[in-house]
């Protein structure tokens, strides 16, 4: 069931077998599993039924240095169903190579396996709508054994990975009916945490505080979930210190929160390649209408020469100022205007994306008029129920762009930490981020 904020008071005792904090896809995947127990399960959201600016507000941070990161609350949501609500819907699983130790990368090496998890896939993609657990075309495209670009492909390198890409799937929508329907589970809309606390035993967590609408409320339970992804789960641990953890839940090694990581990514070329007409470029559709797009990954033995992490690349638009990607920006925008649904929203969504507006307006007026007609039909591809991922340029186009992305190197100085100065409007200090990437 899905309980509404009116239906809280303020001091309220929430009893549970198992607390979830966070709605997100991990939550709810998580909730939906194991509801199958019958176990009494509590799932706190960081926010309501659409993100809001107050909610966003909470998500904001410090970047250390100034620019070395986005903003914080750029991509993340503090709303039920999390990222999810605007996530592009790309997915794809780990290599083996990822969970092993490298002796040419420092602090590599899981403490599982990928057979391990390996089993869990098929379920994760059934979640996300995103057909079956197959990611490379020879099983996805039976027969059709061609390379993104004849004779690239060899020993270090192959094109025959591909991604999949999702409805996308909105896990509050989506999955809103059967967790209003499940008796066991009870989603909490806009409890957002403010405290765990630990107040008999080191190794106990005895109960966690949330604020909803400005009513404070307790939860106790067996069992606890952090779900709140990785600023917001070290940046709540490291605000819960307390006499039994006096540095932060968990952080007795001066651990929790280091080693954040992302990813390096952009463009690394522009190439012109020939005989455009032979090159597989645009997203193809699998036996289940799902769309996939090839790329081309440095292999194992191709890491282990060049003592490189894992590494991937694709074509792509070859420079910002792209014209169809400033039309359908501009669309996506207007689409959004109108179903704001409040003057107050309208203006906030302008206020925050002015500068881009303007830019992408100028990027139309200047480049982009004859690509209107063009863009009118991908528009209506990328809106539709199953969209189009995105937006890619014509394969014609003057020139491509060779696009990477790759694995960052473990670094424990790539940390979050808490401000000691900068708090949230529920007193929790703000998160710190200080990416390192060497």
């Amino acid at each position: 069931m899905i309980i509404s904020p009116k239906k809280i008071t303020n001091g309220d005792q929430i009893h549970a077998d198992i607390c979830i904090v966070g709605a997100g896809p991990a939550g709810i995947t998580i909730a939906l599993e194991l509801q199958k127990s019958g176990k009494k399960i509590v799932i706190l959201t960081g926010g309501g039924y659409k993100e809001t600016i107050n909610a966003q507000e909470l998500n904001k941070g410090i970047v250390l240095p100034k620019d070395s990161h986005e903003p914080l609350e750029k991509k993340r949501r503090r709303a039920f169903g999390g990222s999810s609500i605007v996530w592009g819907g790309r997915c794809i699983p780990f290599d083996p190579i990822d969970f092993v130790k490298r002796d040419w990368i420092p602090y590599s090496g899981w403490p599982f396996s990928y057979e391990s998890i390996k089993t869990y896939y098929q379920k994760a993609m059934k979640f996300c709508k995103a057909g079956d657990f197959t990611f490379d075309t020879y099983e996805a495209f039976p027969g059709d054994h061609r390379e993104i670009i004849k004779g690239i492909d060899n020993e270090e390198i192959t094109s025959k990975k591909i991604e999949r890409w999702s409805t996308p799937v909105n896990f509050a929508k989506d999955y809103k009916e059967q967790l209003k329907k499940f008796t066991n589970i009870h989603v909490l809309l806009e409890a957002n945490l403010t405290k765990i606390n630990t107040e008999s035993r080191k190794e106990n967590i005895s109960s966690v505080i949330a604020v909803v609408k400005g009513k404070k409320i307790t939860v106790k339970a067996k069992k606890y979930v952090l779900a709140c992804g990785g600023i917001e789960n070290p940046r709540i641990l490291l605000a819960s210190a307390n006499h039994f953890h006096p540095n932060g839940i968990g952080n007795e090694n001066d651990v929790v929160g280091r080693f954040y990581m992302s990813h390096l990514n952009g463009v690394h070329a522009k190439i012109s390649p020939l005989q455009r007409d032979n090159i597989i470029f645009d997203f193809e559709k699998d036996d289940e209408n799902v769309d996939c797009r090839r790329r081309w990954w440095i292999t194992e033995k191709g890491q282990k020469k060049k003592k490189i992490g894992n590494t991937i690349f694709y074509l792509f638009r070859s420079e910002d100022e792209d014209p169809l990607f400033s039309i359908v920006y501009l669309t996506k925008f207007m689409i959004s205007i109108f179903s704001d649904g409040s003057l107050e929203k309208i203006k906030a969504n302008w206020s925050r994306k002015k500068s881009n507006i303007t830019m992408h307006s100028k990027i139309i007026v200047t480049k982009g008029w004859r690509l209107l007609p063009r863009s009118l039909i991908l528009a209506k591809q990328r809106f539709k129920k199953r969209r189009l991922p995105c937006v890619l340029p014509s394969v014609n186009s003057s020139s491509l762009g060779l696009y990477f992305q790759t694995e960052q190197i473990p670094n424990p100085k790539s940390r979050i930490t808490i401000s000691k100065k900068e708090f949230d409007s529920l007193g929790v200090p703000r998160a710190v981020v200080q990416i390192g990437f060497t």
